[in-house]
């Protein structure tokens, strides 16, 4: 899980903030109730659990005395007003306060991945120009590495994993998370914290994940017509859904920086599990006035879809998940997993 860096040294004689105690733990009970990727390291008999922890601006100089101690009223009423809160997750020790979500299935029962892949063949399309449909790939292997990978990292709240976006008229129902940089989608703006939900920091993109755009990339470029320029993208956003939110769906890429778009840097989408149907067209009232969209693109699980160059406006709209289309071997719930990757700010 997330945290800032290890301190280089300690600020001595000095107030910084202060934390809620939670609980106090026997150590048996301490290592029963807290995941191990969240314990503290402590040889001691009783453990106290902590959480919510704020920081002074200005850390107080003060001298400490041994043990508990009674802190100066003056001291407290001068250090309040400076709070603030730190942007990482402490947890409590109770499992619905560490607001866990899981993409695993109940059951793995009669799992097999290796049939999965017995009959794909990767196959890759232009749609048109600087638009490209690459089938099956990602192996049914590779897809699993990345449902874990994506679990691991997603599945506290509390340490900058999935959440339910807050939306004007109410709560979401799909799950999401971004890597390198924060979609704040109330302002539309990309954001390094979390600005508009918790404000914690965006975890970073892992080396894998990126890795497998620079492979989308190439692929294009070695099999098709098409010449994406060469770049790593500074942010990924990944969401769950069981069903599509059609209000919300409608896209045209264009808060990233001039340069980024103006460059052409192409957009990609990786679907994993259930289908996901996108319609694409290069008018937003081809999608909006009830006339056809120019196109519509099936991502089955371990499809691709990228979009760039003279295409990078291009309007997508998330049209429809197909429900119970997931292949055999994919250890993910139903649902659609969907991983999309952008250059926010060229030169990043």
């Amino acid at each position: 899980p997330y945290r800032p860096d290890f301190p280089s040294r300690y600020p001595t004689s000095c107030l910084l903030g202060c934390i809620d105690l939670a609980d106090i733990l026997p150590a048996k009970e301490y290592k029963k109730n807290i995941p191990a990727a969240l314990r503290e390291e402590s040889q001691c008999d009783y453990i106290f659990v902590i959480k919510n922890p704020r920081k002074l601006i200005v850390p107080i100089r003060m001298a400490g005395q041994a043990k508990f101690y009674k802190l100066d009223k003056r001291i407290w009423i001068s250090a309040k007003n400076g709070l603030r809160r730190v942007a990482t997750g402490w947890w409590p020790p109770h499992g619905d306060e560490l607001k866990m979500f899981s993409l695993k299935p109940r059951s793995l029962k009669g799992f097999s991945e290796g049939e999965g892949d017995r009959h794909r063949k990767m196959k890759v399309t232009v749609v048109q120009e600087g638009v490209v449909h690459i089938r099956n790939f990602v192996s049914i292997h590779d897809q699993n590495a990345i449902i874990e990978s994506v679990q691991k990292e997603g599945q506290y709240e509390n340490d900058g994993g999935f959440f339910t976006p807050r939306w004007e008229k109410g709560h979401l129902h799909w799950k999401m998370m971004c890597l390198g940089r924060h979609w704040n989608h109330s302002d539309n703006i990309y954001e390094a914290k979390r600005s508009n939900y918790d404000d914690l920091k965006a975890k970073p993109i892992p080396h894998y994940l990126l890795q497998f755009f620079t492979a989308m990339v190439q692929k294009v470029n070695t099999s098709t017509d098409v010449r994406f320029e060469s770049c790593i993208p500074d942010f990924c956003q990944i969401t769950f859904d069981e069903r599509i939110n059609h209000f919300l769906d409608l896209q045209q890429s264009r808060a990233e920086d001039p340069k980024a778009i103006s460059m052409g840097y192409p957009i990609a989408i990786m679907a994993i599990g259930d289908a996901l149907e996108i319609l694409i067209a290069n008018e937003k009232s081809d999608l909006t006035s009830g006339r056809k969209a120019d196109r519509k693109i099936i991502l089955n699980s371990g499809d691709v879809f990228l979009y760039g160059g003279e295409s990078r406006l291009l309007y997508t709209y998330r049209s429809n998940i197909v429900t119970n289309s997931k292949p055999d071997g994919v250890a993910l719930r139903n649902g659609c997993l969907a991983l999309t990757f952008k250059v926010t700010k060229a030169g990043m």
